[in-house]
């Protein structure tokens, strides 16, 4: 062998010896959990490092509780706690699993499921979980994708039997839809909704919550604080068309009552703005008249007082009258009076 061979095969042995040292130290972050395995099967060293330390020795007592309610009871491993850097002996004979504590979305699979009132809608659930025992996970559940198939078991079926107890109305309103005039006042509520949209979700996350927790020592893994939500409820083709014609069918329904609403109170305005007015028309006219007979009272009384003063001359602007008035001679009329007639007394001089 040359004299480079030699070298480059020290170097390489050199580097494969450093880094197979190197195996025997990890890192255990902030959020994670680790398990060293012993020849990649049996958790032999469980490294406990939940989010609240003050679990820590909640988890270490269930771990062995766990490991002893087995049929072949399991060999409890040794805990250390704590982020950090740990040390253990190197690859192959010792290696390492790492489970992520923090909250991890999960999203269901969209599920067509019949309401009560024989409907269809898919629905769409997502949750928050996270790993609370990485040794119960490692053992029941394994993978992300074996969580979630065991999510889709539990939480789908649990969404399917609460919708199904209900109506479609249930599903899609949280609330009776008031249905109000012009004015304000309700004059219906439409439809009645019995538990509603959001009562359905609690229900959902309540019971899906309590059959995780109940599943916890099959699972290793529990609903996180955000808990269980229906994120989604689509109607079907047939069901779109149907809530389509029942909705127009509502509006219509509106707007037929605001408009007779309308129509009666626009005649009952009329009807009020008419009477006022006669009203005012008829105080109008007898107060009008109530005035004329007190000027024609009060025109007569002064005509009184002022010929009272000189009848003579009164009869004088009587007799003018008339003979002037129109109405009593046109323009071919000719007046024959005798001498001694009462009217001529005063061009007679008598």
């Amino acid at each position: 062998m040359g004299k480079w061979s030699k070298r480059f095969w020290g170097a390489t042995l050199i580097g494969a010896s450093l880094w197979w040292l190197s195996s025997c130290m990890y890192k255990n972050h902030q959020a994670e959990e680790t398990l060293v395995r012993s020849w990649g099967t049996k958790p032999v060293v469980y490294v406990v490092n939940q989010p609240n330390p003050e679990d820590n020795a909640k988890v270490i007592e269930e771990t062995k509780e766990y490991c002893k309610s087995r049929p072949k009871a399991l060999e409890i491993p040794k805990f250390q706690e704590g982020p950090g850097l740990k040390f253990k002996l190197p690859w192959p004979i010792q290696t390492i699993s790492q489970y992520s504590t923090k909250g991890q979305l999960w999203y269901g699979y969209p599920d067509k499921i019949q309401t009560k009132d024989d409907q269809f809608v898919y629905s769409e659930v997502t949750a928050v979980f996270s790993i609370q025992n990485s040794y119960i996970y490692a053992q029941t559940t394994q993978t992300l994708s074996s969580a979630h198939n065991r999510l889709n078991n539990i939480v789908d079926g649990i969404t399917g039997g609460v919708i199904r107890s209900g109506k479609l109305i249930d599903v899609v309103r949280s609330t009776n839809r008031p249905i109000v005039n012009l004015a304000g006042a309700v004059m219906s509520t439409g439809d009645s909704v019995d538990m509603g949209r959001r009562g359905k979700e609690n229900e959902i996350q309540t019971q899906s919550e309590t059959a995780l927790d109940s599943s916890y020592t099959g699972l290793g893994f529990k609903g996180d604080g955000y808990g269980v939500q229906l994120m989604r409820v689509l109607y079907t083709k047939e069901s779109k068309e149907q809530v389509e014609k029942s909705m127009m069918a509502e509006r219509r329904s509106v707007a037929e009552r605001i408009r007779a609403w309308g129509t009666r109170e626009s005649l009952t305005t009329m009807g009020a703005a008419k009477r006022a007015e006669d009203s005012l028309i008829s105080y109008g006219e007898m107060t009008a008249k109530e005035i004329k007979g007190r000027a024609q009272a009060h025109v007569t009384r002064r005509y009184g007082e002022t010929y009272s003063q000189d009848p003579e001359f009164y009869k004088l602007v009587r007799s003018l009258d008339i003979l002037g008035d129109r109405n009593n001679f046109g323009p071919e009329t000719k007046l024959v009076l005798p001498w001694d007639d009462p009217t001529l007394r005063h061009v007679q001089g008598n």
